[in-house]
């Protein structure tokens, strides 16, 4: 494998840092499979490769947010092999560039790097909180966000005066609440010396909207147990009457919190009550929690308090279901952040069957108030009730509101209309496993297709297919994604989800570019017919990228071969193509195995850096017929190769 990888490396990517990206994640492929010779090769080539051009390009001072991603993810591909020396090496290019800035005056080029790794470093956290990631690696990637807010130049007082500080500002919140999240005590400490630091400047005081940041650090204080030096700071800084208000506001949330947990819960109801009385939709986060923060109920449930936990969730669950909170609001900020999230909170940690039956009610109270809604709102609803109804598993409950919901797409008034709706419908009914219903919506929305497709004669008309037609070939692609999860989960597939996994990477294809197939017109006949050599080349992308996932490797690289397509195209698009065939995986959803040669939901190797605690809880089974040609394995001579045994 490390051989061949290598080859379409070095002969088929020939922009550096795609290359480079291919070299690195082979490695990382090659590490998981126990292959440690050639993963190591491969980092350093990755690396040496990226060194090139960077260089060629100015050298570390010229570092973007993409840049510093591709060596932090290098970083963390050593430290997966063992190598730590390595991994803290190849750091250095991000290190010059931020002690390059230290004490120059303020630019746009490091606040691009330092704001593009914003959501990056928060991305982090989040997937390591979900298990996704390593915490580790999550770590590295806000001590990087805290480096480059640290770094940021200075900016003279100007007319200007507080961008810099506004920018730093930020960016000093934002890490601090990462750590705060990562529980990273010393980090967090020094988090909020920082931002205290920059209290005392005159553009944080001069700039009003450097006050609104102080609420947003009630939550770093109060993980350390300092509400008090909260409180001196927002009665010492913020000037403004409105930011003030809020960062009281959230004060008393915290405060509120350690009332409950002393035992006074119903003094803590009573203060937050007050505090918001006209704002229950703030006053339903605090009682519950938001974007990672935990907040009065889960708190006292995580801490194993269920009689003060439940009762919190009473107050919670009067709030969602109010006049006040229903007077305004989307189906996700009334259904999904309201009633869905405290039925659901009681389902995981009080009592299942009161948490379905809350659901039920959270589901009548919604269809009521949306009953004279639009019809693409009261789908809306349905979707995020669906949402609901998985988390609480009232699965027969959620295929009714999928049918209820197929129905009313029906009524829609344009075939764009109803094919979005089709599309966004079957993706809804895929990952809640109803995949006879999912099929079935693909059918129509397949037709709806053929219907744009046909008609389309101006751009902006062929525009409109192309997008269906990507999104159509997305959905089955998804279909079969998620019948691959359900086999990760099982360790099992049926002859005819075998069959369906088959078929929707073919419908995928047909619909991506093999007209008369399974239907008379293709997205890349479309794609022909646009006028403009700009939207030509970005569709050509979004199709080899759809070919790639449908694992129709031979068809995406027919296309971007393709001698009319700029050089830079026909390099960006053979590089989506070796991504995807290194992100090849029959297991979506663990670590534990991935590769499925025979497609029959049993893995041919399990991961040799999987515990043994891993693989006792898994369903997962190794298969004794890894070609699916009837021989064992322990007979057959080409154990991967049924066509090789005649």
């Amino acid at each position: 494998m490390g051989e061949r990888t290598g080859l379409v490396a070095r002969t088929q990517i020939f922009n550096p840092r795609e290359r480079a990206t291919a070299y690195r994640e082979a490695a990382r492929r090659l590490n998981r499979a126990g292959d440690r010779e050639h993963s190591t090769d491969f980092l350093a080539t990755a690396r040496a490769i990226y060194d090139a051009d960077l260089d060629a390009r100015g050298g570390p001072t010229e570092l973007s947010a993409d840049d510093a991603k591709f060596y932090s993810t290098l970083s963390t591909a050593y430290r997966e092999a063992g190598d730590n020396d390595q991994a803290a090496a190849v750091l250095t290019s991000i290190e010059a560039f931020v002690n390059a800035n230290l004490g120059q005056p303020y630019t746009t080029a490091y606040a691009r790097v330092l704001t593009g790794w914003w959501q990056i470093a928060e991305n982090s956290v989040a997937a390591a909180q979900a298990g996704e990631l390593s915490l580790t690696e999550a770590i590295q990637d806000v001590d990087l966000l805290a480096a480059f807010a640290r770094g940021a130049g200075i900016q003279e007082t100007t007319a200007r005066c507080g961008n810099h500080y506004t920018i730093k500002t930020m960016s000093t919140v934002r890490f601090s609440n990462l750590y705060a999240q990562l529980g990273l005590e010393s980090e967090t400490a020094q988090g909020i010396d920082d931002f205290e630091a920059l209290r005392q400047h005159e553009c944080t005081r001069e700039r009003t909207q450097n006050n609104a940041y102080a609420p947003a650090m009630a939550s770093v204080y109060a993980s350390l147990d300092r509400l008090d030096d909260y409180q001196r700071m927002v009665d010492a800084t913020v000037d403004n009457e409105r930011n003030r208000e809020s960062a009281y506001r959230e004060l008393l949330v915290y405060q509120a919190m350690e009332l409950a947990l002393a035992g006074q819960v119903t003094e803590a109801l009573v203060l937050l009550a007050d505090n918001y009385a006209d704002a229950p939709h703030e006053h339903l986060r605090s009682l519950t929690y938001d974007r990672g923060y935990q907040y009065l109920a889960l708190r006292l449930l995580q801490e194993g308090d269920l009689a003060a936990g439940s009762e919190v969730l009473d107050a919670a669950w009067e709030v969602a279901l109010s006049e006040e909170f229903w007077s305004d609001g989307t189906p996700l900020a009334l259904i999904e952040r309201g009633c869905a999230k405290v039925a659901h909170l009681r389902y995981d940690f009080v009592s299942q069957e009161s948490g379905q039956a809350q659901m039920r009610t959270c589901r009548d109270h919604a269809l009521a108030h949306y009953a004279a809604a639009t019809v693409p709102t009261r789908l809306q609803a349905r979707y995020r009730l669906a949402s609901g109804f998985h988390a609480v598993n009232l699965s027969d409950e959620l295929l009714d509101l999928l049918i209820d919901a197929r129905a009313l797409v029906d009524t829609l008034d344009t075939v764009e209309a109803r094919g979005q709706q089709r599309r966004q419908l079957a993706h809804q009914a895929f990952v809640n496993r109803h995949f006879d219903l999912g099929w079935g919506i693909l059918t129509e929305a397949t037709a709806d297709f053929e219907q744009l497709a046909g008609t389309a004669l101006t751009d902006a008309e062929i525009r409109d297919a192309l997008s269906h037609g990507l999104g159509l070939a997305s959905t089955y692609l998804t279909g079969a994604s998620e019948l691959r999860r359900q086999a990760a989960e099982t360790g099992y597939l049926s002859a005819t989800e075998r069959e369906r996994v088959t078929q929707a990477r073919q419908r995928a294809t047909a619909i991506l570019q093999e007209a008369g197939h399974t239907s008379s017109h293709d997205v890349v006949t479309l794609i022909e017919a646009l006028a403009s050599p700009s939207d030509r080349a970005f569709q050509y992308r979004s199709a080899v990228q759809s070919l790639a996932e449908a694992r129709a490797y031979t068809a995406a690289e027919r296309i971007a071969r393709d001698t009319r397509h700029a050089t830079p195209d026909r390099h960006r698009m053979l590089s989506v193509i070796a991504r995807a065939i290194l992100a090849e995986d029959d297991f979506p959803g663990t670590t534990l195995a991935n590769r499925d040669s025979d497609g029959d939901g049993r893995p041919d190797f399990l991961s040799p850096l999987a515990t043994p605690s891993e693989l006792a809880a898994s369903n997962l089974q190794l298969d004794p017929d890894m070609d699916g040609d009837g021989i064992p394995d322990t007979l057959d001579r080409t154990p991967l190769c049924a066509a090789c045994d005649g």
